[in-house]
Parts: C-alpha cells; sequence; structure tokens
C-alpha cells in the first residue's frame, strides 16, 4: 500500500488467511482511505504490533478526514485492540461498526480517547461485550447503536457513571485488600521462629560479632 495514494475503500470478504494487519503500516501519509472493511475474514487481535502499526499509519494519514472501520463476522475477533485509539488524530469524524463478531467479548478502556467519533454501532456480538466507561468522555452526541436501539453518550451517561464507580470502589478494594495480605505475609515471615526472623536475627549477630 506505500505508493497506493488514492484508495479509499478496501473491502477484505471470506479471508480466513488475513490475520494481520501488517501491510497496511506502509500506508502513505497522503493516503485518501476513508472506508475499511473486513468480514469473514482470519483477523487475530494477538497480533498486536500490526494492529498499532496499523492504525497509526490511518490515523496519522491527511488525504481524508472522515474514516469508518466495519468489522463484521470474523469469529477470531475476541477483543478491540487498545490502539483503536490511533483514529483520534483524524480530524474528521470517526464510525466503527462491530456486527456479528460472536466472540467479541470486549472493547478496550481506550476507545474513551476517541473524541472525534461519531458514531459506535454494535449488535451480533457477544452477550457478555459491555461498554466501557471511559466511553463517557467522547462528544455527548456520538450515537451508540445496540442492536438496532439508537443512543447518544448524553443519554448512556448514568449508566458510565454507576460503571465508573464501580470500578473505582474495586480498585480502593482492591488496593486494602492487598495491604491486609502484605500484612499477613510480613507477620508470618517475621515473627519469632519465621524465615525472615532468622536470616534478620543470624546478620545481626554478624553485625555484632557475636
Amino acid at each position: 500500500f506505500a505508493h497506493v495514494h488514492t484508495l479509499d475503500t478496501i473491502h477484505c470478504y471470506d479471508c480466513p488467511s488475513l490475520v494481520s494487519l501488517s501491510s497496511l503500516a506502509s500506508l502513505p501519509r497522503e493516503s485518501r482511505l476513508q472506508v475499511m472493511r473486513f468480514e469473514k475474514c482470519g483477523l487475530n487481535p494477538t497480533r498486536q504490533d500490526s494492529w498499532d502499526e496499523a492504525l497509526q499509519a490511518i490515523g496519522n494519514s491527511s488525504g481524508s478526514r472522515d474514516f469508518c472501520l466495519a468489522l463484521r463476522n470474523n469469529a477470531k475477533l475476541t477483543y478491540l485492540p487498545a490502539s483503536i485509539q490511533h483514529l483520534r488524530a483524524k480530524q474528521g469524524n470517526v464510525q466503527i461498526s462491530l456486527h456479528d463478531n460472536i466472540n467479541l467479548q470486549r472493547l478496550p478502556y481506550e476507545v474513551g480517547h476517541l473524541q472525534n467519533m461519531k458514531t459506535l454501532s454494535i449488535s451480533g456480538c457477544s452477550p457478555s461485550l459491555g461498554l466501557p466507561w471511559t466511553l463517557g468522555r467522547v462528544h455527548r452526541t456520538c450515537r451508540v447503536i445496540i442492536s438496532s436501539r439508537n443512543h447518544t453518550v448524553a443519554d448512556l451517561e448514568p449508566s458510565f457513571k454507576q460503571s465508573r464507580k464501580r470500578f473505582i470502589r474495586t480498585l480502593v478494594q482492591l488496593r486494602i485488600m492487598l495491604h491486609r495480605e502484605k500484612t499477613r505475609a510480613n507477620d508470618r515471615l517475621y515473627r519469632p521462629g519465621g524465615p525472615g526472623y532468622t536470616r534478620a536475627k543470624h546478620k545481626f549477630e554478624m553485625l555484632c560479632g557475636v
């Protein structure tokens, strides 16, 4: 793709051997790419380097302002890579369409960096797929379409706030739990007769010349 400047649409259909986006990493800065569709392909999110390089090249391209990413019926797509945040560099609107990716279970928190996202459309994905609370950071007029139900970020703000509170509460509880476990471990280690106590006692006696 290094020498393709006028290409505005990529549509890959039924390409199970297509597991990486590495070929898009060489996309020229003046590229006019506006639409990228992958349907029934073997896209593998674990190839994070290829996603990162490709999406960074797309985000930095100046030939077009708007961009649409459509992913449909890609069975190996279990999560959307965090490098999706590179699309925030686009000067125009970004649209993301995720349909019938039955194993898609997670959207990254970095999706909240896409202040230029105009539409996020989701349907037919894993029942466990939820919207990250960071989505509340995008523009309030961004449309969020879930199984044909049309919302805006403003409509979903109460839900995002509740999710954010649960997230913060979990972090606080985890910090308290880890502190307690650390205290218990140190107590077992350095109580008289414990291995830490024995080593410290031995080192102290060596320093004192006992």
